[in-house]
Order: structure tokens, then sequence, then C-alpha cells
């Protein structure tokens, strides 16, 4: 699910795209940064997202496997970040733990 979809230019949010299609295009258009947020994609949606931008296979392949150790790495312009946060559950007195993958990279031929 897309949950954000946001062009920031100059630091500040300029443009919320109603689809990828519209971000794409209006990244190049404003030569801005691009912010594509997602929670539990889709195959669909996620390889939809990682083709337009030209994500390394291997990065790719690093977010199909859940449950993987804290990292960063480098796929040649990509870096590919994987966090484990956590909180404290006062209720149950336990911590649960997330997994966040992020991606960054400089793409001057968007």
């Amino acid at each position: 699910m897309i949950v954000d979809n946001a062009i920031y230019v100059d630091g500040s949010r300029v443009a919320e795209p109603s689809s990828l299609q519209e971000t794409y295009e209006a990244c190049r258009e404003q030569r801005g940064f691009a912010w594509i947020g997602l929670y539990e994609p889709t195959e669909e949606e996620f390889s939809a997202v990682a083709q337009e931008v030209g994500l390394h296979p291997l990065a790719v392949e690093d977010t199909s496997k859940a449950h993987q150790r804290p990292k960063l790495e480098r796929y040649d312009v990509t870096l590919f970040v994987l966090l484990r946060p956590a909180r404290y559950l006062k209720e149950s007195e336990t911590v649960e733990f997330g997994e966040l993958h992020a991606f960054s990279w400089e793409r001057t031929s968007w």
C-alpha cells in the first residue's frame, strides 16, 4: 500500500501526486526529490517502483526476505538500509520489533 507520495524541491513539499506515474513525471519536470512511502506493498507495487527507479536486483531481493539483520549496503548508486526499530509495550511488558527498509539514490536520468 502506498502511504505517502510526494515531491520535494529545495526542502519544501511542493506536490502530492495521485499516482506513481505522476510522481515520476513531476520529479523529472521539477528536478525534485521523490518520497514514496510503502507499507507492506504488493509485489506489483514494489516491482513498479523498483523498475522505474532502476533498483539493483540484489537490493530488490533483500526487501523480499523478511527478518534480516540491520545493515547498510551499496548497490551501484543505490544505498539500502535495513533498520529494526523497537518499542516497549507497557501493558504486556514486552518489546516489539519492526522492520524498515529504505533506499536512497541519485538519479540524474529521472
